[in-house]
């Protein structure tokens, strides 16, 4: 067996949402970050309709998600985090600058840690068993309503 680090006490980045999904070796630790922003093209020209959006609808959600129409919205991203035996998870300053400029784009990031790593149970299984991870983790946003209306034509 490797030696993976103890990654169970992870730093969750203030703008994810941590959520266990059933994988094949029981739950899977995943990450959810939502875009904060409107994509870099339209930053710019849309920074005054948002806060005129944001004044007249007085909406009290603070998830950029949740506002964002099927225009803005560019897709889902599922970022696998590197080997676990050097230190691998979705916490990873790698995933994590992906995630952000992803987010930057509209895209929603989903970062699982997968077998072994983290909150996830199960045991790492140099890469065999991990895909069957990432299948449990597309198919669980294909089926699930928060995710399957954006995943037509806009995983990558």
């Amino acid at each position: 067996m490797d030696n993976i680090p103890n990654s169970t006490i992870l730093p969750i980045p203030k703008h994810a949402t941590q959520f266990f999904i059933d994988g094949p070796q029981g739950r899977l630790d995943c990450l959810e970050l939502k875009p904060q922003a409107p994509r870099i093209n339209d930053a710019i020209n849309d920074t005054n309709a948002a806060i005129a959006d944001t004044t007249i609808n007085n909406n009290s959600s603070n998830s950029r998600f949740s506002e964002l129409s099927n225009s803005e919205f560019s897709g889902i991203a599922i970022i696998f985090h590197p080997n676990p035996v050097g230190g691998g998870s979705y916490t990873n300053k790698v995933v994590q600058s992906i995630a952000k400029t992803l987010n930057n784009r509209g895209y929603l990031c989903i970062c699982p840690n997968l077998r072994g790593v983290g909150l996830s149970d199960g045991t790492h299984d140099h890469g065999i068993g991990e895909v069957d991870d990432a299948r449990a983790i597309y198919n669980y946003l294909a089926n699930h309503d928060n995710y399957k209306q954006y995943m037509q034509d806009s995983l990558i």
